[in-house]
């Protein structure tokens, strides 16, 4: 009997470990390719590929977030930076227009047409998150991470994120690509 109570948990180790080393041997190797250029490291423990580096003397990380039965996987770039401004920025669909109808979410508008119609922001701070997108270059930016694949752009107060579902390794985990995407997410951050 206690041999059998010993087993269990013994078995949850073991695959929780295979787990692991699966999920975090995924993109470890283009990730090291980047430890040169961005004076990185890679997090010995965790349950993804997790990557932190500097560029233009200012942190950021990246994640590689492993598919599961529902979502797909994800690449996560932060750009580590506070901020007061809070923002959420996704592409504008059927479900966020509903949303807004019923007065669900409150949606910043930006006073420009084409943009408001194709991007949805949420912000703790609207007036402020308003002004930012006054700048053309902002809304130049947003729409170029789009456009290259990325889903959503998250500004928490400790980092600015941009993610993007079903990434390619070895054509967005290089060197030129990470950097091309800290340039916009730099550029984005300014005034935040």
């Amino acid at each position: 009997m206690q041999f059998n109570s010993l087993l269990i948990p013994f078995f949850i180790v073991i695959i929780f470990v295979a787990i692991f080393h699966i999920n975090s041997s995924r993109g470890r190797e283009p990730l090291q390719n980047l430890s040169a250029r961005f004076n990185g490291r890679i997090a010995k423990f965790s349950l993804c590929p997790v990557f932190y580096g500097e560029y233009c003397g200012l942190k950021f990380c990246i994640k590689l977030i492993p598919a599961n039965k529902s979502l797909p996987d994800y690449l996560e770039i932060f750009l580590i930076k506070k901020s007061s401004l809070k923002l959420k920025i996704y592409r504008e669909n059927s479900l966020s227009k509903l949303a807004e109808k019923f007065m669900l979410i409150r949606e910043v508008k930006v006073n420009d047409q084409r943009f408001d119609e194709d991007f949805m922001i949420l912000s703790n701070d609207s007036t402020k998150a308003a002004n930012h997108f006054r700048n053309e270059n902002m809304k130049d930016v947003v729409r170029k991470l789009f456009d290259d694949g990325f889903d959503c752009i998250v500004a928490n107060g400790r980092s600015i994120m941009a993610r993007k579902p079903d990434y390619i390794l070895k054509k967005d985990i290089n060197a030129d690509s990470i950097t091309t995407v800290l340039q916009k997410i730099i550029s984005f951050s300014s005034g935040i």
